[in-house]
Order: C-alpha cells, then structure tokens, then sequence
C-alpha cells in the first residue's frame, strides 16, 4: 500500500515538473528562470548565519516570532 502510494505521488510530481518546464520553454525565458535559481543558490552558499528551524515547540515557536511586536 505504502509503496504504491509513493509510486503514485512520484508519478504526479515527475508530470508536474515536465509541465512546468515546458511552460517556462513556451514562455521563452527558461535562461532568466535558470540564471535566477543560481542566484538563489549562490546567496544560500554565502549565508553563514544559521536556518531558522523549529524547536518542536509551537509555543516556543510562537513567542520568538511574536514577542519582538509585543515589546
């Protein structure tokens, strides 16, 4: 079941991906759409400062994003 549920899901996002690169090459702009993931890349390689991730949490989570508005 498991498995079959995984073959379905990469199916759909393999067709997903194929229809949106061929509409970014109807669009003509496939290069610009290119050129801007490496910018995004090359900005991620320079970031020293370390990724927000959760604390698992939520209201830890909750109060850091909040408390700043609040004080």
């Amino acid at each position: 079941m498991t498995h079959q549920i995984h073959s379905k899901f990469v199916t759909q996002l393999q067709a997903s991906i194929q229809k949106e690169i061929s509409e970014i090459k109807e669009e003509g702009n496939l290069e610009t759409v290119l050129n801007s993931l490496d910018k995004i890349v090359e900005d991620g390689r320079n970031h020293k400062e370390l990724a927000w991730c959760p604390s698992w949490t939520p209201e830890k989570d909750l109060y850091r994003v909040l408390a700043p508005y609040f004080l």
